[in-house]
């Protein structure tokens, strides 16, 4: 009488190549997670920038603008949904100048994720923990 099935070390064999697959997809289904919540948040940014514009036209200034609940646009990103990744806050607010400072929150803290900031004059810069600023002129992650 023939037996049917799987031996032991076969089941074993088949347990150790899905760990294998598991450990080379996960960190990097976790990167694209990480990297479009960044997409998002930078598309907010240029969103609330927008929203600073129609303010300083209405009124010739952006000293009074705020972010927030009564603000100009809302603090957090993304802008739907319960899950918040950003808190956008304003910085180095003048009459005629402003920068839209985005960073991460709790869910979308990484190593290598810190700050980014867009500029009243269009200049994007972030900050990559690397202690190094000098490639960090631009929001495209080297």
């Amino acid at each position: 009488m023939s037996q049917k099935g799987f031996t032991l070390i076969e089941l074993m064999i088949v347990v150790a190549i899905i760990g294998i697959l598991a450990s080379i997809a996960l960190p990097s289904y976790n990167k694209q997670i990480r990297d479009s919540r960044r997409a998002d948040g930078m598309a907010v940014v240029v969103e609330a920038a927008g929203a600073m514009e129609r303010f300083f036209t209405e009124n010739n200034t952006y000293a009074t603008a705020t972010l927030g609940a009564g603000g100009v646009f809302p603090s957090q990103s993304p802008i739907d949904g319960n899950d918040k990744y950003y808190d956008l806050v304003l910085e180095d607010l003048q009459a005629n100048s402003y920068t839209i400072k985005a960073t991460p929150r709790e869910a979308q803290i990484h190593p290598d994720e810190n700050f980014f900031t867009l500029k009243s004059t269009g200049a994007k810069e972030w900050d990559d923990n690397d202690g190094d600023s000098t490639n960090n002129n631009d929001w495209r992650k080297n």
